[in-house]
């Protein structure tokens, strides 16, 4: 059986934070590989996992003077 990663984990490991994953996987962009009782969500690496980040796309910067 393959090894489970945390949402906290996952993120260590992709150098994002938990909310990029968390958003993520509400766009679909990945998919847990379980959810346990309480609703925690567990993650195996695969390739579509480990690409690189694009979430922080977003960030806008206000430079009125």
């Amino acid at each position: 059986m393959e090894k489970l990663y945390s949402t906290k984990e996952l993120a260590n490991i992709l150098g994002i934070s938990r909310q990029a994953i968390q958003k993520r996987v509400k766009s679909g962009k990945l998919t847990p590989a379980k959810i346990d009782a309480n609703g925690y969500l567990y993650f195996t690496l695969t390739t579509d996992n480990l690409q690189p980040a694009t979430d922080n796309q977003n960030v806008t910067t206000d430079n009125q003077s």
